[in-house]
C-alpha cells in the first residue's frame, strides 16, 4: 500500500532544489552524446518487463525521417505500447502525496517551465516529418518532453522520498536517459499467431542550437542536425 501521508509545503532546503532537478533534465533532454545502443536495448526490454511485455526487436536509426522512411511502406499499424502506461502508473503513485497547492507549484516550476522551452523543439521537427512522410507522427516516445514529467517524478521520489514502485521509475528513467526518440511498430503474425512487436531507436541529434533566452534559433544554420543530414531549420524569435 503506497503513502498517504500529504506532503504541503516545501522545506527551503527542498525549494532550493527545484532548479536542480530542472536543469538535470534539461541537460539530458537537449544531450547530444551518441547512445549507448547496449543500454537503449537493456532500458527497453526492462520497460517491455516492467509492463508485462515480451521483448521486442530493436532497430537504431541515425534519424527520426530515417526510421519512419524505412517503414513507410510496411503493413505495420503503430499504436502506442509503453509509454502511457508507464506515466500514468507513476502519477497514480505520486499525485496523492502531494497537496494540491504544492502539486501546482511543482508541475509549474517542473513540468511547465520545461515544457516551454522544449515543446518549441519536440512539435516543429514532428509537424516537418508529417509534412516530409505524410504520416501521422503519435506512436513514440520523445525524449525531450519525457524529461519534462521526469524532472517532476525525480524531485518527487528523490528529493520528498514519495512512496512509489521502484521498477517502474527506474524503466521510465533508463529510458527517459538511454534512448533517442522511439516508434512502436506491432503487426501481426499469422503463422505464429502471435503479435510481433518491433521498437525503432533514432540516435540523439549530433547539434541542437538554443540562444540564451533559451529559444531555438538558426535561421542560416539547422537548430537540429542529425548524423545522416537529417534537419530542422527555423526562424529566430527576435521579440
Amino acid at each position: 500500500m503506497l503513502q498517504t501521508e500529504i506532503i504541503t509545503e516545501l522545506t527551503l532546503e527542498q525549494n532550493a532544489l527545484i532548479p536542480v532537478y530542472r536543469d538535470k533534465w534539461r541537460a539530458i533532454a537537449l544531450s547530444t552524446e551518441p547512445i549507448n545502443r547496449h543500454k537503449a536495448i537493456e532500458a527497453i526490454e526492462a520497460a517491455y518487463a516492467t509492463m508485462g511485455e515480451r521483448k521486442p526487436r530493436v532497430l537504431f536509426f541515425d534519424s527520426p525521417y530515417a526510421a519512419l522512411k524505412s517503414f513507410i511502406t510496411s503493413p505495420r499499424e503503430w499504436q502506442w505500447q509503453l509509454p502511457n502506461p508507464l506515466v500514468r502508473q507513476l502519477g497514480k503513485q505520486l499525485n496523492p502525496q502531494l497537496s494540491s497547492q504544492l502539486k501546482d507549484q511543482l508541475s509549474n516550476q517542473l513540468w511547465g517551465q520545461l515544457y516551454s522551452q522544449l515543446s518549441r523543439l519536440v512539435y516543429p521537427l514532428r509537424e516537418q516529418l508529417r509534412t516530409h512522410l505524410k504520416q501521422p507522427i503519435d506512436s513514440c516516445i520523445e525524449p525531450a518532453l519525457w524529461a519534462c514529467s521526469a524532472s517532476w517524478f525525480d524531485f518527487c521520489i528523490s528529493v520528498l522520498n514519495c512512496v512509489h514502485e521502484p521498477e517502474q521509475w527506474q524503466a521510465f528513467e533508463s529510458l527517459a536517459k538511454n534512448c533517442g526518440l522511439i516508434f512502436f511498430l506491432q503487426k501481426y503474425e499469422a503463422e505464429l499467431e502471435q503479435i510481433e512487436k518491433t521498437c525503432l531507436v533514432c540516435d540523439r541529434p549530433l547539434k541542437v542550437s538554443f540562444d540564451n533566452q533559451p529559444c531555438l534559433h538558426g535561421a542560416i544554420e539547422p537548430v537540429v542536425q542529425f548524423a545522416d543530414g537529417y534537419s530542422l531549420y527555423l526562424e529566430r524569435d527576435l521579440t
